[in-house]
């Protein structure tokens, strides 16, 4: 693996974990981070990515790293929907209730 790479990817990391920890309960922006960290994760995963689990062509398939994105994606997209409807319910109640 070259150095960039490597760089890169703890980089990618950190910015997942930071992401999540401080941003993702509480702001949709961290969500939002958390979907493009794990683009980026499926871009420099490509050296450890592992066995194929299902083959897309002779040569591509889904690996086991690459799940690793596939579920910061899902997570991202969880945390929009429920801050979505809490943002929703708090605007829904008057104020001073």
């Amino acid at each position: 693996m070259s150095e960039l790479r490597m760089i890169v990817l703890i980089w990618t990391l950190l910015a997942a974990m930071a992401t999540t920890g401080v941003l993702g309960a509480r702001h949709r922006g961290g969500a939002v981070a958390l979907a493009l960290v794990s683009l980026v994760w499926l871009v420099v995963d490509s050296d450890f990515e592992g066995m194929v689990l299902i083959p897309v062509t002779k040569h591509n398939g889904l690996t086991t790293s690459d799940l690793v994105g596939v579920l910061g994606g899902v997570l991202a997209l969880g945390q929009w929907v429920r801050l979505t409807r809490r943002r929703r319910r708090q605007r829904s109640v008057p104020r001073g209730q």
